[in-house]
């Protein structure tokens, strides 16, 4: 298995950072296509959405340690 590529289609970020190539598609078109450092770093698409799914997540922990 090691010399096949495999293909994922995911909204699950966290898995991300073990992939060896990451492409971002907005509106059916490429955006970036690199690993997840390159992308993270880039302040393209793809530096957006994992900025937005960590403030995300963040306020979802403050509110459920609110709600405890």
């Amino acid at each position: 298995m090691r010399c096949k590529t495999r293909v994922f289609a995911t909204n699950t970020l966290t898995i991300l950072p073990e992939v060896d190539m990451i492409v971002v598609l907005k509106d059916g078109s490429i955006q970036e296509i690199g690993n997840y450092e390159e992308l993270r770093s880039s302040g393209g698409e793809f530096s957006k959405l994992l900025t937005q799914h960590i403030e995300e997540n963040s306020r979802s922990r403050t509110l459920h340690g609110k709600l405890s």
